[in-house]
């Protein structure tokens, strides 16, 4: 009988271990799940600041691309200025000259009208 008593005991506290071991094992997982609704409010509060620097170094990361591309159009612009005034001032330099050489072949007449007056008037 005593040999039943003690297995009686063993399988008791197999049963009762086991019993105890889901008890433990539910606890810790109902732990876990418990958590849950923190957790949730940690990775939100995570995703805002996230958002949030992502929408700041957007922010400045186009700011960034509009100062370059402004440069960089102002730069063109400035070269295309230079190459229209070039044609503006060679434009000019021929106009000028076209009126400079009009002015001196008629100078050249007169003054050719003018010698040819002075040989006549000096052979009279």
């Amino acid at each position: 009988m005593k040999k039943k008593v003690v297995a009686i005991f063993i399988v008791g506290m197999l049963l009762g271990g086991i019993v105890t071991f889901a008890s433990v094992t539910e606890y810790y997982s109902q732990l876990l799940r418990n958590q849950q609704g923190q957790m949730e409010n940690e990775i939100e509060r995570i995703y805002d600041e996230r958002i949030t620097e992502i929408g700041r170094q957007t922010h400045a990361d186009m700011v960034m691309r509009v100062a370059e591309k402004r440069d960089e159009v102002m730069e063109e612009m400035e070269e295309y200025l230079i190459e229209q005034l070039a044609i503006e001032q060679n434009r000019r330099y021929n106009e000028h000259s076209k009126e400079i050489d009009k002015e001196a072949e008629q100078l050249k007449k007169e003054l050719e009208k003018y010698i040819d007056e002075l040989i006549e008037d000096s052979n009279k």
